[in-house]
């Protein structure tokens, strides 16, 4: 069994930067309705976890190592669950992808700087899972 690993950085600033040109169309762009910030946090919350929720499903992209397609913002779901616990759902070509390249399993890893939040996507690949694509 191998792994793979995907890692991804977000500014605070870019996120504000568009968040206060977009609104919340911006975060749409890249959230699922389940994933948006509750309308009640502060700004900064928001930002923090918008730049968090970002750098997570970049990080699974890279993990992917997707190419000439890729698949919709959408189709990655990062919720957070008791004990901070951080779940990764695939949906369609994401989920495709992942059966190919014969990943079971991601694991996310999030941490909020100063400035930026990182994230850490790591997969379990396994040789006799992948498929021919």
């Amino acid at each position: 069994m191998a792994l793979a690993l995907g890692i991804d950085e977000q500014n605070y600033d870019e996120v504000a930067t568009a968040f206060e040109e977009f609104g919340t169309r911006y975060l749409k762009k890249f959230m699922s309705e389940t994933e948006l910030p509750l309308e009640t946090w502060c700004r900064d919350n928001r930002i923090r976890y918008a730049a968090s929720r970002f750098a997570a499903k970049e990080a699974v992209f890279k993990l992917l190592q997707v190419n000439d397609i890729i698949p919709s913002w959408h189709e990655i779901e990062i919720h957070t669950l008791m004990r901070g616990r951080i779940h990764v759902t695939l949906h369609k070509f994401a989920h495709d992808l992942c059966r190919q390249q014969g990943i079971t399993d991601i694991s996310v890893s999030i941490a909020l700087g100063r400035r930026s939040a990182i994230a850490a996507a790591l997969a379990h690949v396994t040789e006799a899972n992948r498929t021919s694509g």
